[in-house]
């Protein structure tokens, strides 16, 4: 229940309360939201976290002026915590995460979490050896809709994109590495 006021407090705190943003000279408003069509007859954003789809992604989110991202702390150790504390409290996950509130008043939807890594390198010890591993972040796309400009009648015109995601870290060998993971090469 905290989590979710503190949410409703952030975005609150981060949204620009409907007012229009100043583009090019025109001034804009949004439209009526149940007018814009979303894609819902394509397939679900699950999908494409397998690896032969990821070739299918067109129309990601690029440069424009209607990128205004923010990003804000919400949760989670952001020092790499001790090994103690990696088996008594986060689980054994080697590569925990803190979560980041990413709000930008120019997506629908405005908001969404993102998990970024905590460590680096996970903080494991290997008798006899150095452990090569790294922690690094696990992405997914998702569809949003993003403002590409402002119509002639002063509504803000939206398309499908795609953004690419944090969702989590994992441990992996550095890239180019061949060994076998504690210090040792092939």
């Amino acid at each position: 229940m905290a989590y979710k006021l503190f949410f409703v407090a952030m975005v609150s705190l981060l949204s620009s309360g409907g007012r229009s943003m100043p583009i090019d000279n025109k001034t804009c408003v949004d439209p009526d939201m149940s007018k814009i069509k979303l894609d819902v007859d394509e397939l679900h954003d699950s999908f494409y976290q397998l690896p032969s789809m990821n070739d299918h992604i067109v129309n990601t989110t690029s440069a424009s002026p209607y990128i205004a991202t923010h990003r804000s702390y919400m949760h989670g150790p952001k020092q790499c915590p001790t090994i103690e504390d990696i088996v008594n409290r986060y689980d054994g996950h080697i590569c925990p995460v803190y979560y980041i509130l990413n709000h930008d008043e120019n997506r629908i939807p405005k908001s969404f979490v993102e998990a970024e890594c905590s460590c680096g390198k996970p903080p494991i010890q290997i008798e006899g050896g150095v452990l090569l591993l790294e922690c690094a972040p696990l992405y997914k796309y998702t569809k949003v809709q993003r403002r590409i400009g402002c119509d002639n009648d002063g509504f803000y015109i939206y398309t499908p994109m795609w953004e690419k995601v944090k969702i989590g870290c994992f441990t992996q060998l550095p890239l180019g590495f061949i060994g076998d993971g504690v210090g040792t090469p092939y």
